[in-house]
């Protein structure tokens, strides 16, 4: 039979017949399911953000947050079919949409951290301020960029490690601190007679004066090194005209040098001479000073005994050794044989010349019983014997050459003949430093 039909297919054929719905459905069942699995996945893009939590973030990072959520939001819708369909377009656009993401998590963490490090970062502030600390404007700025939004393109992070603050200047302490170091001089005895009375006293002034200009110089340039509140106090003084002028005067009429306006240690200089303790005035009278009478019944003996034996009189007595003769007490110290001292009444200002560092008090001389040795003494800890305060320590006692104690006892207790108007021949009005002599 010859065949019939389109495309020569016979219809009365009567072989197997061919079910072609089948493949339809597979293709239609396979097409369902690639569009449940893009439905799926498009609802899984879509859902991400929800699980981003920004609890915890800093308030000025919300907008940082929002702002980059809508726009990766914005990247999905115009890249969805890219993103839905890797195996045909590639993962380029589906990786960089989920990088978008972990840029988000990594944002929030970095808030976090940084409001964490911001409350550190205020408590250190609070306690400077409380403190009256100076908190330096590089580390004021660097916490001003610190608190700006992480979107803001002067935004900086501080660490906590970093914070820094130092004391302000305190006249007071400050005074107090380079003046304990600077020791005043005293000058001559000025002798006075109250017209009424008849009355002899003495006018003696311990001040800070232009001998000390250069120690004063030093300690000044050693403290602008360490104290920032000093600098800071300079630098201010620098910025003010007047208060420039008024201490350019002050160094001047101090050192008699010209003060350098360009030069901070000479500003801070003029500062410290300006702020110096006022000069302590005593006033001396026989009957108030058992020194005093001590020395001036000594005076005219001694001076006359210097005398006769710079003109070479043999038979004079050397003032020194019956200075210190006189010096002695009756307290003793030590017990072992041999090593009894007994304590040497001397004025401070030669036993201050035996001072250590840092120590307060006056220091205590005796001499030897036995051996006439000078010592510089010092006792045990009262711990360590029962509670006496007056026991040796041998191993810290030293031996004073004999030689420095003579001579500080010439310069500071007997004057140079040199500066000795007038000596009797009987001694009269020949009392030195201490008595009724008149020195240049």
């Amino acid at each position: 039979m010859a065949a019939t039909g389109l495309l020569g297919i016979n219809p009365y054929y009567k072989g197997t017949e061919i079910d072609v719905s089948k493949p339809v459905n597979l293709a239609i069942q396979l097409h369902q399911k690639e569009e449940a699995k893009k439905e799926a996945l498009d609802k899984y893009f879509m859902d991400y953000e929800k699980s981003l939590n920004p609890a915890g973030m800093r308030q000025q990072d919300q907008d940082v947050f929002l702002r980059k959520l809508q726009e990766n939001k914005a990247y999905y819708l115009k890249n969805r079919d890219r993103i839905l369909n890797p195996a045909k377009y590639g993962a380029e656009a589906q990786s960089e949409y989920m990088s978008r993401f972990k840029g988000i998590l990594s944002d929030i963490d970095r808030s976090k951290q940084l409001a964490a490090n911001g409350k550190v970062i205020a408590t250190a502030m609070m306690d400077a301020r409380k403190n009256n600390r100076t908190i330096p404007k590089e580390v004021a700025d660097a916490i001003y960029n610190n608190e700006l939004s992480m979107g803001d393109v002067k935004h900086q992070a501080f660490d906590p490690v970093n914070f820094d603050a130092y004391d302000k200047h305190d006249p007071f302490k400050y005074q107090q601190g380079i003046y304990s170091r600077i020791k005043p001089s005293e000058s001559l005895p000025i002798r006075h007679e109250d017209k009424n009375t008849h009355e002899v006293f003495y006018e003696t002034k311990n001040d800070i004066d232009k001998n000390s200009f250069g120690e004063i110089q030093s300690v000044v340039a050693s403290e602008l090194q360490k104290d920032r509140g000093l600098v800071d106090t300079a630098k201010e003084i620098a910025r003010d005209d007047n208060k420039l002028n008024q201490l350019a005067k002050v160094y001047q009429d101090f050192s008699g040098k010209k003060m350098d306006r360009n030069s901070l240690n000479d500003i801070a200089t003029a500062y410290t001479i300006a702020i110096k303790p006022a000069a302590q005035i005593k006033y001396t009278t026989p009957r108030e000073d058992a020194e005093f009478r001590r020395l001036q019944a000594m005076s005219d003996a001694k001076e006359m005994a210097r005398y006769r034996k710079d003109l070479g009189v043999e038979d004079g007595v050397d003032p020194v050794d019956d200075y210190l003769k006189q010096a002695k007490t009756n307290v003793t110290f030590g017990g072992e044989t041999g090593k009894d001292i007994v304590k040497l009444t001397l004025p401070s200002k030669i036993a201050d010349e035996f001072k250590e560092n840092k120590q307060k008090q006056t220091p205590i001389i005796g001499q030897g019983l036995n051996s006439n040795k000078y010592y510089l003494i010092k006792f045990q800890n009262p711990k360590e014997t029962g509670g006496k305060t007056d026991v040796i320590d041998w191993a810290k006692t030293t031996e004073i050459p004999e030689v420095q104690l003579r001579g500080l006892v010439t310069s500071h207790v007997f004057p140079s003949k040199g500066k000795i108007n007038t000596i009797s021949n009987k001694g009269k009005g020949a009392s030195g430093k201490y008595g009724d002599t008149k020195f240049n």
